[in-house]
């Protein structure tokens, strides 16, 4: 998994997030079908980047960054919690195509 951004906020009702890219280059969106969320957690008293695994319901490209739609989740309160989160994807979908 490779680090490409991180959630900047909410968006919308429904669980979406507004994913801020690094690099503002998403010529892979098309082919994105599941990516994880590193959230900073108390884990025995202590700070960890916890990973969390997420599927693709829906994406589009949004201004320097992406909405994006998870399977896993259904409401705002559920994605405000992912704010400040590093967005990870596959490696492989940034191999360019020989």
């Amino acid at each position: 998994m490779v680090t490409v951004g991180k959630v900047r906020d909410a968006h919308g009702l429904k669980g979406e997030l507004f994913i801020i890219l690094f690099s503002k280059e998403s010529a892979w969106v098309e082919r994105l079908e599941e990516f994880v969320l590193l959230r900073q957690e108390t884990v025995e008293n202590k700070m960890v980047e916890v990973p969390h695994k997420f599927s693709v319901k829906r994406v589009k490209n949004h201004k320097v960054g992406l909405i994006l739609r998870p399977e896993e989740l259904s409401d705002r309160t559920q994605a405000e919690g992912f704010k400040g989160a590093l967005f990870q994807i596959p490696a492989n979908l940034l191999v360019a195509d020989a």
